[in-house]
């Protein structure tokens, strides 16, 4: 056990390790000199992303279930929250919980917020890769790290295809221990059916979209503390991160997400300082995102408790 919660916290012994090799005064003068106006207009970005976000989970919800009864933003929000501080964000399959309360069966459900958070893998995935191959003057001299970071995602999807029904077993039988490996295979196929190319189409434009909010919104805390990154930049940041964030060894990519800007700032000849700070920032943003969440959600369940309790 202990063995095991040493491993849960290693990205934060990361964070403390980085912050020893840094210059602290350097690092604490560039986030006192934050630009608020620039970090107050990334945060509002996040309303609209968040309403993307939700948008393709009603698109979901709708074309394998049926409409979400309550305040689907507000569910949306909150699970997004239980997120953020659980390692590999699996606080968001309390998503099921909610599906099933709105008649949903336990494999529909968990193949709804499964296929919801695929589509936020592929697309970061997908341009975190681009990004490396198209721009490759960044990694010239890395370029054995962009062909190992290219293996590692390859063997990453090919463990998981030889122990796919072991994972499957691990994972989906949690919450449906009677649904077999050829059954949920055939529940793929039948949702591919009813989503349809069009309908993917949609959702990997929604994905793409708050994709790209998400990047300009890193980019303005980038200009918030003066850190002079271009887009691309940010989208090879942001992408690279995301990958590597998938490994449950973080919260809220504490540590994981740190390493990979203190490596990539120096490919960009920028200031290991500034790569802790720009990444301190984005850490802040979510715990303002995790705190209005929470809010919400227990705001909204108190209304509707009270709704109750007056119609009785």
């Amino acid at each position: 056990m202990k063995v095991k919660n040493l491993f849960r916290f290693l990205g934060i012994l990361i964070l403390l390790y980085l912050l020893i090799k840094i210059d602290l005064n350097s690092l604490l003068k560039t986030i006192k000199n934050i630009n608020m106006i620039y970090f107050l207009i990334g945060i509002l970005l996040s309303v609209p992303m968040l309403f993307i976000k939700t948008m393709r989970f009603d698109y979901l919800t709708t074309s394998l279930h049926k409409k979400y009864k309550e305040n689907l933003f507000i569910m949306y929000f909150f699970t997004l929250a239980l997120g953020i501080f659980t390692p590999g964000k699996i606080g968001e399959l309390s998503r099921v919980y909610y599906l099933k309360k709105n008649g949903a069966s336990g494999r529909k459900s968990f193949f709804i917020v499964f296929a919801d958070r695929i589509f936020d893998v592929i697309t970061f995935s997908f341009f975190g890769v681009l990004s490396m191959l198209l721009f490759t003057h960044y990694f010239i001299k890395e370029i054995i790290f962009l062909f190992f970071m290219i293996a590692i995602g390859v063997l990453a999807l090919a463990l998981i295809y030889i122990f796919r029904k072991s994972l499957f077993k691990l994972v989906l039988n949690k919450f449906d221990r009677e649904l077999s490996y050829n059954e949920f295979k055939e529940k793929l196929y039948e949702a591919w059916r009813k989503v349809q190319l069009s309908g993917v189409s949609y959702i990997l434009f929604l994905s793409i979209l708050s994709y790209i909010i998400f990047n300009i919104e890193v980019l303005l805390f980038a200009k918030a503390l003066s850190i002079p990154l271009t887009f691309i930049q940010v989208i090879i940041l942001v992408s690279i991160s995301s990958i590597i964030n998938l490994i449950p060894i973080n919260i809220s990519g504490i540590g994981t997400r740190d390493a990979t800007f203190f490596y990539l700032f120096s490919i960009f000849e920028l200031g290991k300082e500034l790569a802790i700070s720009l990444s301190l920032i984005i850490l802040f943003f979510w715990m303002i995102i995790y705190l209005a969440g929470i809010i919400c959600g227990f705001v909204s369940k108190r209304e509707s408790i009270n709704v109750k309790d007056h119609q009785q």
